[in-house]
């Protein structure tokens, strides 16, 4: 059993650094008194038992009757983080005697003919009460644990020659998933709880707020090199799953296609070799299955981010590549539709993955040539789209989990010209603003825009999207809201301040701690609220817990003063009425859309119950349903497909040359290539994934049809007010 004694003398005063850090630089400043103790010792335990499953509600109560008062005084004063350790060893004790019952339960015959319910998510629930309510709970947790393996092990050819597997072997598999938790319990050191600890404080003042151990920095410096070799995925682990958390765009992660944020990987596979199941595996030892070297395949077994059943599963196999910087580049493409009087529109459709640009120039990546810069590609596709003489331009931001805030400002110069872009303020009260400026002072582009984005729209994209909308520059649409991340961190290595407080400059780790938060131009905080749409297209994703208001102790939105800057009237009230107006009249009669709305429905029910069935009929039902509807759905695309009688020529950037140059794919050329994703062959389990290369973009489609709505009310290019004022709030609906 790891005591703090076993800590190397350059981590015994961290304690202190981290309390006194985050007293004195974080963004908000709170104390650490009793009241914030008391948050502590919950968020510690549950970090250890996320799904309150291990400990017992008298476990909690002793440990916030004994260390609250004195915690405080105990880690600034002292670095004493004995209770760590304390707590630690009864998680591993409780785990020890629990697993040794779930031995003896599953040898016990189990059937799925009961009308019961597991309830799945029990991150709010209490710890059970007494040790026969934990019995309870576990039997439902075991016999969840293998229907689950039964159903995803059902094949989908029934002419398949594999023999079915036995209830013995289903029982083996959750046995080997119960026995590699409780490794993994045995196998955290002293290092390991530090860093768990010391991250529960810290995750109390915001969710991106963290402590990392020396090993873990290592690793994030190691990641941070290596960003542009490997599946082109950031995972996290959440609840016992490794989580995708960010996808790399032009890595084979995205370029498949099929892989989305917030998707569960629950088992990795080496090539041909045979699948190892790293639910509640450490994050470490599971990252370390799916790394690779270049060209190697590797295969995840992946449970959607919107799948209600957890047994719901595809398998792909992904190339690990070097991430070509093309694909992540800016693209563009024209769109040209038929009006009812015989007139075609030109539409132009951007899309832009990240603000990316180059921050060393001498450090050049091995994937290729650095891109210029955010700006100066969408510069270079604005000027194409012009020549080619587009009626409007569509940004697409749905995958943009920000970059380079310079970069966000520039770019928001291109469509204002000069002004201030994005407001910066610090712990201290003190506000910086960015203001976007170009050699002429006035817009390059001036013509219709619309900005689409999505739940994952975050960071440096709220910002560009914030700013046109603040501006009244351009429409916003997309999701309910975009992510809603306002705040800036700064990783700060502990090692050199050591000294100060009479240790040796030695590696210490890192605090990773919020230091700023982002305002717009009139002042609103682009925090945890986002950026509310102009127009809101209904999806699923306004369903998911993937925003920054979902995450535990997410900074609140407020605002500060606006600075002053020039409104256009590009997006006035009552054409944004009429637009919208229009946009739910079509969806009320689209075939496809109605099919989302009913889903998104169906999960909104799902995901508010909570609790899955164990009976196996009725999950073998509510499979059949959801299999039988994702047909009807994808009928319904074909059909679609087939009356599309658009034209679309599409875009690339080339950077190998100067000055930039954009070349122009074939008609039926689909971008991104797609070299990443293999044929995986071993496809059990029900796939949700999309199996078409030509499915319909629904997003797209209705913007385009907005974008269409939009120029025929325009009877002539809207020109600026030159009123210095401030811009309304948004007027999409909250």
């Amino acid at each position: 059993m790891p005591t703090a004694d076993q800590l190397p003398s350059s981590l015994r005063k961290v304690p202190i650094l981290v309390a006194q850090a985050l007293q004195k630089y974080h963004f908000e400043r709170q104390p650490l008194d009793e009241d914030k103790a008391r948050e502590w010792i919950k968020a510690y335990m549950e970090a250890l038992d996320y799904n309150h499953l291990i400990f017992l509600a008298s476990d909690y109560n002793e440990f916030l009757a004994e260390y609250p008062p004195k915690l405080p005084q105990m880690t600034m004063q002292r670095g004493d983080i004995s209770p760590a350790f304390e707590i630690f060893k009864r998680f591993r004790d409780r785990l020890q005697a629990r697993i040794e019952w779930v031995k003896a339960n599953l040898a016990k015959p189990i059937t799925f003919t009961d009308n019961d319910f597991f309830e799945r998510d029990r991150t709010k629930a209490a710890w059970p009460a007494t040790m026969e309510e934990a019995d309870n709970l576990w039997h439902l947790r075991i016999k969840a644990d293998l229907l689950e393996k039964k159903l995803a092990e059902k094949k989908p050819d029934p002419n398949s020659k594999t023999p079915d597997k036995k209830p013995e072997d289903y029982v083996k598999a959750v046995l080997q998933r119960y026995d590699r938790f409780y490794r993994a319990a045995l196998d955290y050191d002293a290092e390991d709880i530090l860093q768990l600890y010391l991250s529960s404080l810290a995750g109390l003042y915001d969710p991106h707020s963290m402590y990392m151990s020396p090993s873990t920095l290592e690793d994030f410096a190691i990641s941070m090199k290596l960003s542009l070799v490997g599946i082109g995925a950031v995972l996290s682990s959440e609840d016992g799953y490794c989580v995708i958390k960010d996808i790399v765009p032009g890595g084979p992660a995205q370029l498949c296609e099929k892989i989305h944020i917030n998707d569960k990987i629950i088992a990795v596979a080496q090539g041909s070799g045979p699948w190892i199941d790293i639910i509640d595996m450490k994050l470490r030892n599971a990252v370390q299955l799916i790394r690779g070297q270049k060209d190697t395949v590797v295969r995840l077994r992946v449970v959607p981010a919107d799948a209600t059943d957890p047994s719901t599963h595809f398998d792909i196999a992904l190339k690990r590549e070097v991430i070509a910087l093309a694909a992540q580049q800016a693209s563009a493409q024209i769109v040209e539709r038929s009006l009812a009087d015989g007139k075609t529109q030109k539409i132009g459709v951007i899309d832009l993955p990240s603000f990316y640009g180059d921050i060393d120039p001498s450090d050049k990546p091995s994937g290729g040539a650095t891109p210029r810069s955010t700006t100066e590609d969408v510069k270079a596709l604005v000027s194409k789209l012009k020549a080619e003489g587009v009626d409007g331009i569509i940004l697409d931001l749905r995958r943009n989990g920000g970059g380079l805030l310079d970069e966000a400002v520039n770019l928001t110069g291109l469509f204002i010209g000069n002004g201030p872009v994005v407001q910066v303020k610090d712990q201290n009260g003190i506000i910086n603003v960015r203001d976007a400026t170009t050699p002429t002072g006035k817009p390059f582009y001036t013509g219709p825009l619309i900005v689409l984005t999505s739940r994952l729209s975050a960071s440096a994209s709220e910002i560009f999207a914030g700013a046109l909308q603040n501006y009244n520059r351009a429409i916003i649409v997309g999701d309910k809201s975009t992510h809603g991340k306002g705040t800036v961190q700064a990783v700060v290595e502990l090692g050199k301040y050591l000294a100060e407080i009479g240790g040796e400059s030695q590696k210490a780790g890192a605090l990773k701690i919020t230091i700023q938060k982002f305002y717009l131009p009139n002042g609103h905080s682009t925090q945890n609220r986002g950026i509310l749409p102009d127009i809101s297209i209904p999806s699923a994703n306004d369903f998911l817990k993937i925003g920054e208001a979902d995450e535990p102790h997410a900074l609140q939105w407020d605002e500060i003063s606006p600075s002053k800057f020039t409104l256009f009237h590009y997006a006035p009230l009552d054409i944004i009425s009429k637009l919208r107006a229009a946009s739910q009249a079509r969806l009320a009669s689209d075939k496809l859309f109605a099919m989302v709305r009913e889903d998104i429905e169906r999960l909104r029910v799902r995901m508010d119950t909570g609790r899955i069935s164990l009976n196996e009929k009725t999950r073998l039902a509510e499979q059949q349903s959801d299999e039988q509807r994702k047909k009807e759905f994808d009928k319904l695309q074909k059909q679609v497909i087939q009356n599309d009688h658009s034209k679309v020529r599409r875009f690339i950037l080339k950077d190998d040359s100067s000055p930039l140059t954009v070349e122009e794919l074939s008609k039926d050329a689909k971008m991104p290539k797609d070299p990443a994703a293999l044929q995986d062959d071993d496809d059990s389990g029900t796939s949700t994934g999309d199996t078409h290369t030509n499915n319909v973009d629904l997003y797209l489609r209705e913007t385009l049809n907005i974008m269409s709505d939009y120029l025929n009310l325009l009877k002539k290019p809207p020109v600026e007010t030159l009123t210095a004022t401030t811009a309304p709030a948004p007027t999409g609906t909250h």
